[in-house]
């Protein structure tokens, strides 16, 4: 089933899964960061996407129409169905969600 939480309810997902963290941009596409101000993920079109990056990788069930397409020791590409691919920084994971970083280097090694 697709995610049609709204934005606020994303935030609030934020912050009792994963307090702290949070989305930004310089100007470009949207990054998860973590809330110590380390990058996890980027490139995304869209802010809410990059919110549920952060549940996802906190914990949540991958969104619908998302998979990973590439994966490695220093990053993985998540296709995010809706013609675009963002990225996601495997060592930032790692210290950041450890379960989550095992499984993306598990799957892809």
């Amino acid at each position: 089933m697709a995610d049609v939480r709204t934005s606020d309810e994303l935030i609030q997902a934020i912050k009792s899964l994963a307090p702290g963290y949070y989305t930004e941009r310089d100007g470009g596409d949207w990054y998860s960061v973590t809330a110590y101000h380390d990058r996890v993920a980027e490139d995304f079109a869209r802010r809410d996407d990059a919110r549920r990056c952060i549940l996802w990788l906190a914990g949540e069930p991958m969104p619908d129409g998302w998979r990973i397409t590439r994966g490695g020791d220093l990053s993985c590409d998540l296709d995010c169905g809706q013609g675009y691919r963002a990225t996601i920084w495997t060592r930032s994971v790692a210290k950041a969600f450890p379960d989550r970083a095992a499984d993306l280097v598990g799957n892809f090694s």
